[in-house]
C-alpha cells in the first residue's frame, strides 16, 4: 500500500489536521510510503495550523519515504524503514525533544537545530548519519551513551556556539590532507569546541571522533612535569580509522579552574594521557588569558584524553614537606587540613599518620593541601605524610582533644571585615557559626560596647544572646552588627561562654563613617521679576564624622548664604568636632532676562562622603505682565482630634504687576488668616503701590466638628489673573484614638529604633500598628509598648520622608512632623520561577530568575532529600550574574531531592524562592523499564491518550497500597501518590512523555505514559 500526499491537498482542506501516523507490524509485507513532493514543507508545530503531529511513530515493518523536510517538536519514533531522495529533519518549538527506536541508524541529508530557547534540547538513542549538512542555530543536541552523530565525507557544519552545540560523541570522516574541521561540542552549560587540521601521516580517509566533558579527568597519576590540571573540563579525541595526523586547537571561554595554583600563563601546555602518564604536547601557538583563549599543537600522530596543564619545571615533584595545619587540635572524626608541598594529587598515594596511627579517610588531595579525617585511636603527637617513598614529619605537635570534654568552637571569625556605619546607625551584619559539644549549659554570647548580636540576619539585635543546647550540642549561626554612638573608631570583643567550657573570644573592629542628611523646604520653583532677587528659602544640613570642609555649590542664577545676608555661589561650612548640627542654608534666585532655569542642581561635596544634590527651578517674568505664584500648591492632610484645631500651615504668595485686590476664599471646617490669630473664610489682599506681593504669608487651619475625612479648597483670583486653587483634606480622629506628640530620632535608615511618645497606645505590642511613611512595622519589630510610648524598628520596606502613624483597632494618630528614611533603597528582588532538571543520573540543573541584584550580596542554595523538612546549605553564589547552578554533590540515583534558594541582601534583608522537587532517574537515558514478570499484572489504557486521561490497573485481590511518583520527561516531579492511583489526569499538561514510577513487590518500575 502506498500513500501519496500532495501539497495541493493540504491547501484544499484548510491546513488543519491532527495526524497520528502509526504504521503497524501487521503490514510488514507491504510497503507504506508517506511521500512529500519536492519543496513541500510539513511542519509539526503546536502553534501552526498547517499540520500537528506531536508524536511521529513508525512501527516495525512500516516505511517512511521522504523527499522534503520534516519539522518536528516533540517525539520521533523510528522502528521501521526511513528512506527517500532528500531527507531533511528540522527540530523546532520549545521544550525537550526525543529521537528513539530500535533501528541501528537513521541516515539523513540535512539535520537542523532551530528550537525556541537556548535550554531546549534534542536527545537521541539512535545513531544519526548526516550526508550533507548539520545546522546548529538554537538548542542542544544530546547524543546518548554508546551512540554517535556521524558526518560523512562531504558533510559540513553550519553554526555551533554556546547556545547550540553537540553533547556526546561527534564523528567526522575526512578524505583530504590539510582539511580543517571544528567540532562544536560541549557539555551541560559549558561550551568546549575542538578544531583539528589534517596533515601528513598515512594519506587515507580518516574518521575522527571528539567528545567534551565538563569535569576534571579522574586520573592524575605519574604527572611528570605536568602540574595545575584543569578541574572543570577535558576532551577525548580519537582516530577511529585511517592514518591522517592532525594539528589540534583547543579553545575556551570563561575562567579556568585548575587543580593547583598556576604560576605563569606561559607555562601552559596541552597534555595527553596515554593510559599511564600525562605527556605535554608540542604547542605552536598560544593565545590565552584567564577568561578566553586557544592553544594549537604541532602535528600529532597519537590521540586520546586531552587537557590543559602547566609544565613549569619549578612545579615538578620535589621533597615532601608539611608546613602547618588548619587548626592545631581536634577530635577523632574531625577533618583537619594539612598544608605543605609536593603531596600527590592521587589520594591513595598519600599515607597520613597521626602519632603513628594511619588515617584511612583522606577527603581530598592537591599538591599543597590534604584534607584528612582524624582516625580512631589517634593520640597527640607528630603528623607524618608519606608520598611516593618520601616522608615528611610535622615540626609542631597535633593535639587530640578529649572527645568527652566540653568545647565551644567559632568558625568564620577570620572572614569578618571591619564594620562601618554612621554614628547612631546600624551597620550591615556579618555572620559566624558557633558549635558546642558536651555542654551542660547554654552558650552565652556577649558583645562589647557599640556591637550587637542576633540569631537573625535582620532582627532582634542586643548586646547579649543565649544559644540553647540540645543534648549538650549547639550548632548555630549568629549575626554581628556595629552601632556606633559617636565618631570614634572602636575595637571590641564578642565572647562565648558556657559553665563547663573554656571561654572563647573573637576580636571585632568598627569604623564610624560619614553621614549627611538634608531636610529642606520646597525649593522646586523660585519666581521673580527679571533683574530682581527672589525671596529666600532654606534647607538644613546635619552631618556626622565629617573630616573636612563641606562645600556647597549653586548653579548659575542661584545664590547661597549661611546667614541670609551675605550671598555667594560657593559656600563652605566647617564641622565642629566632625559634626554639623542644624546648619541652615539659604537660597535665592535672580535672572537678568525673562526665562526659565529648570532642574538645576545644588551640589553638596565633601572628602569622605558621596556628593549629594538638591534640584531647584527658577523663573524670571516680564516686568509688566501680571503674575501670581503660590507656594506650595499641595498641602499634606490635616490631622487632629475631633473638636480640636490643627496648627496653622503657611502659604506664601508672590505677585507682580497686580493692580487689583486678590480675593482668597475657603469654607468650614477650614479657615484662613493673614496672621495666626484672626481666622475667617475669606480674605482680601492688597498689593503695594507698585503692584507687588512680596513673600506675603497667609495661614490655613482645620477645625472639625465631626469624625471622618472632609475636603474643600482655597481659591485665589481677581480680574487680572486666572483663578488658582489649592485642594484641602482634613481627617478628624476619635479622641480615644492614639495620638503622637513626639518621636526620636527624627531620621534613620531601616533597622533604626525609634521611640514614639503620645497617648492611648496599647501596652500589648501586637495591638499597635506602626507605619513609617506608608511602610508597616511587623509585630516582632515593635520592641516595647505602653500607653504613652512605643519603641519600633524602621522596617526594611520604608523609604522617603513622611509622617509616623500609630493605629490601635483601626483608630490612629499621625505625627505633625516627618521622619526621614536614609539609605533605604536596599530592598532586593525576589527569586522567581525556580526550576530543576535532571541531567542524567548524577546531577541536577537549577535555574531561576531574579530582578535587580544591585543590593544583593549572595544567593544561598539549600537541598533536602526525600522530604521538604530537612534543608541543608550546599552552596553560596556570589557571582550574581549566574541564574543557574549544577548540583553534582553526592546525589543518589533514583532519589528525590528538593531545593530552595535565599537571596541575602547587603543590609541584612533576604528573599526566598519557592521549593522545587526532582527525581533522579535510574537510567542515563530514561526509557520505559520492562515490567518482566509483572507484565500481565499491570495494565495502562488508553496509552497513548489524546485527552491526557489514563486508567491503571493491578490485577490482584487486595486493594493495592503501593506508593507512586509521577514525573515528566525531564524527570521533574509532578505529583506524589501515597497509594497506587487508579487513574492519572494529564489533561492540563502539555503533550509528550510522562513516567509513573511504582514500587511493586519490592521492585521499582517505570511506566511510560504518552499524551498526544
Amino acid at each position: 500500500m502506498t500513500t501519496m500526499i500532495h501539497q495541493d491537498f493540504w491547501k484544499s482542506v484548510g491546513y488543519f489536521f491532527f495526524i497520528f501516523l502509526r504504521l503497524n507490524s501487521v503490514q510488514a509485507q507491504q510497503e507504506v510510503q508517506f511521500t512529500i513532493q519536492s519543496g513541500t514543507n510539513i511542519i509539526f508545530d503546536k502553534t501552526n495550523t498547517q499540520l500537528r503531529v506531536p508524536i511521529f511513530y513508525v512501527n516495525q515493518g512500516g516505511t517512511l519515504s521522504l523527499n522534503g523536510t520534516i519539522h518536528f517538536e516533540n517525539v520521533f519514533l523510528m522502528n521501521g524503514t526511513f528512506k527517500g531522495s532528500k531527507k531533511v529533519i528540522s527540530v523546532i518549538g520549545s521544550g525537550d525533544k526525543l529521537i528513539f527506536g530500535n533501528v541501528p541508524e537513521i541516515k539523513v541529508d540535512e539535520f537542523i537545530m532551530q528550537s525556541d530557547a537556548l535550554n531546549d534540547q534534542l536527545s537521541t538513542n539512535i545513531n544519526i548519519s548526516v550526508k550533507e549538512k548539520i545546522t546548529l542555530n538554537t538548542g542542544k543536541l544530546v547524543v546518548g551513551n554508546n551512540v554517535y552523530l556521524f558526518l560523512e565525507e562531504n558533510a559540513i557544519i553550519s553554526g555551533g556556539s554556546a547556545k547550540s552545540f553537540v553533547e556526546g560523541k561527534l564523528s567526522k570522516k575526512i578524505a583530504t590532507n590539510n582539511t580543517t574541521f571544528s567540532f562544536p561540542i560541549g557539555k551541560n552549560n559549558t561550551w568546549g569546541p575542538l578544531t583539528l587540521t589534517t596533515c601528513n601521516g598515512t594519506t587515507s580517509t580518516t574518521t575522527f571522533t571528539a567528545e567534551f566533558f565538563d569535569q576534571g579527568f579522574e586520573d592524575f597519576s605519574n604527572p611528570n612535569t605536568i602540574k595545575a590540571f584543569l578541574k572543570d573540563r577535558y576532551w577525548n579525541l580519537s582516530r577511529d580509522s585511517g592514518g591522517f595526523n592532525a594539528k589540534i586547537k583547543i579553545s575556551w571561554s570563561g575562567k579556568l579552574d585548575f587543580s593547583d595554583d598556576l604560576q605563569h600563563w606561559s607555562d601552559l601546555a596541552v597534555a595527553r594521557y596515554n593510559g599511564e602518564a600525562w605527556q605535554p604536547l608540542d604547542v605552536s601557538t598560544v593565545n590565552v588569558n584567564n577568561n578566553e583563549g586557544f592553544m594549537i599543537t604541532r602535528e600529532e600522530d597519537k590521540f586520546g584524553i586531552l587537557t590543559i596543564g602547566s609544565e613549569n619545571p619549578e612545579n615538578a615533584l620535589g621533597n615532601v614537606l608539611i608546613t602547618g595545619f588548619s587548626h592545631s587540635s581536634g577530635e577523632v572524626g574531625e577533618i583537619v587540613r594539612i598544608d605543605g608541598k609536593n603531596f600527590s594529587v592521587i589520594k591513595s598515594e598519600n599515607v597520613v599518620k597521626f602519632n603513628n596511627v594511619i588515617a584511612s579517610d583522606i577527603i581530598s588531595a592537591t599538591q599543597s593541601q590534604l584534607n584528612v579525617k582524624i582516625p580512631i585511636g589517634a593520640s597527640s603527637g607528630k603528623v607524618e605524610v608519606t608520598t611516593q617513598g618520601q616522608t615528611a614529619i610535622s615540626e609542631q605537635t597535633f593535639t587530640i582533644v578529649n572527645s568527652n570534654a566540653p568545647i565551644i568552637s567559632i568558625n568564620g571569625a577570620s572572614n569578618l571585615k571591619t564594620f562601618t556605619a554612621p554614628p547612631s546607625f546600624a551597620s550591615t551584619s556579618q555572620e559566624i557559626s558557633v558549635t558546642g559539644t558536651n555542654l551542660i549549659a547554654p552558650i552565652k554570647v556577649n558583645a562589647s560596647s557599640d556591637f550587637e548580636v542576633s540569631t537573625l540576619p535582620t532582627d532582634e539585635f542586643n548586646s547579649e544572646l543565649t544559644l540553647p543546647s540540645n543534648n549538650g550540642q549547639v550548632n548555630s549561626t549568629i549575626y554581628i552588627r556595629y552601632t556606633p554612638q559617636d565618631a570614634v573608631q572602636n575595637n571590641g570583643i564578642i565572647s562565648f561562654s558556657s559553665n563547663n567550657a573554656s571561654i572563647q573570644q573573637i576580636n571585632v573592629s568598627g569604623n564610624p563613617v560619614a553621614s549627611l542628611s538634608i531636610s529642606k523646604e520646597s525649593l522646586t520653583k523660585f519666581v521673580t521679576v527679571k533683574n530682581q532677587t527672589s525671596a529666600s528659602r532654606s534647607f538644613i544640613i546635619n552631618a556626622v564624622n565629617i573630616d573636612s570642609l563641606i562645600t556647597i555649590e549653586a548653579p548659575s542664577n542661584f545664590e547661597l548664604s549661611s546667614d541670609n545676608q551675605t550671598y555667594t555661589r560657593l559656600l563652605n561650612i566647617s564641622p565642629i568636632n566632625q559634626l554639623i548640627r542644624n546648619q541652615q542654608v539659604y537660597v535665592r534666585y535672580k535672572r537678568n532676562t525673562v526665562g526659565l532655569d529648570l532642574n538645576k542642581s545644588i551640589l553638596i561635596k565633601g572628602r569622605n562622603f558621596d556628593t549629594q544634590t538638591i534640584t531647584v527651578n527658577g523663573e524670571a517674568v516680564d516686568n509688566n505682565a501680571p503674575n501670581l505664584t503660590i507656594s506650595p500648591l499641595e498641602l499634606p492632610t490635616f490631622l487632629t482630634l475631633n473638636g480640636t484645631t490643627t496648627q496653622a500651615t503657611p502659604i506664601i504668595l508672590n505677585g507682580f504687576n497686580i493692580n487689583t485686590s486678590l480675593l482668597i476664599k475657603t469654607s468650614a471646617p477650614f479657615e484662613i488668616a493673614e496672621d495666626t490669630l484672626n481666622f475667617t473664610d475669606s480674605l482680601l489682599i492688597e498689593p503695594n503701590n507698585e503692584g507687588i506681593l512680596l513673600n506675603k504669608r497667609i495661614y490655613v487651619r482645620f477645625y472639625p466638628s465631626a469624625i471622618g475625612t472632609q475636603n474643600d479648597r482655597i481659591s485665589f483670583y481677581n480680574s487680572e489673573i486666572p483663578e488658582q486653587i489649592i485642594l484641602l483634606e482634613g481627617n478628624s480622629l476619635d479622641p480615644s484614638a492614639p495620638t503622637i506628640t513626639d518621636f526620636t530620632p527624627k531620621s534613620g535608615r531601616p533597622g533604626t529604633l525609634v521611640t514614639i511618645v503620645g497617648n492611648n497606645f496599647s501596652p500589648i505590642k501586637s495591638q499597635n500598628k506602626v507605619i513609617f511613611n506608608g511602610a508597616t512595622v511587623l509585630d516582632n519589630l515593635i520592641k516595647e509598648a505602653s500607653k504613652n510610648y512605643l519603641v519600633a524598628e524602621v522596617p526594611m520596606s520604608a523609604s522617603g520622608t513622611g509622617a509616623v502613624q500609630v493605629l490601635v483597632n483601626d483608630n490612629g494618630g499621625v505625627s505633625n512632623s516627618n521622619f526621614s528614611i536614609e539609605n533605604a533603597n536596599t530592598t532586593i528582588a525576589p527569586i522567581r520561577n525556580l526550576a530543576s532538571t535532571a541531567q542524567g543520573r548524577h546531577q541536577v540543573l537549577l535555574e531561576w530568575e531574579m530582578g535587580d541584584v544591585v543590593n544583593t550580596k549572595k544567593v544561598v542554595i539549600e537541598r533536602s532529600k526525600a522530604t521538604e523538612n530537612n534543608f541543608q546549605k550546599i552552596y553560596e553564589l556570589t557571582d550574581l550574574t549566574n541564574s543557574s547552578f549544577v548540583d553534582n554533590m553526592n546525589l543518589e540515583i533514583g532519589a528525590i531531592y528538593y531545593y530552595r534558594l535565599f537571596a541575602k541582601g547587603i543590609n541584612k534583608e533576604s528573599a526566598s524562592s519557592s521549593i522545587t522537587g526532582i527525581l533522579l532517574p535510574r537510567d542515563e537515558f530514561v526509557t520505559s523499564a520492562p515490567l518482566t514478570s509483572q507484565n500481565n499484572n499491570i495494565k495502562v489504557y488508553p496509552n497513548p491518550s489524546s485527552n491526557g486521561k489514563f486508567n491503571i490497573q493491578i490485577n490482584q485481590k487486595n486493594s493495592p497500597k503501593y506508593p507512586a511518583i509521577l514525573v515528566d520527561s525531564r524527570a521533574r516531579l509532578i505529583r506524589h501518590f501515597d497509594k497506587f492511583p487508579n487513574e492519572i489526569d494529564l489533561s492540563n499538561c502539555t503533550s509528550g512523555w510522562y513516567y509513573l514510577i511504582i514500587r511493586y513487590n519490592q521492585e521499582k518500575f517505570h511506566i511510560r505514559l504518552i499524551k498526544i
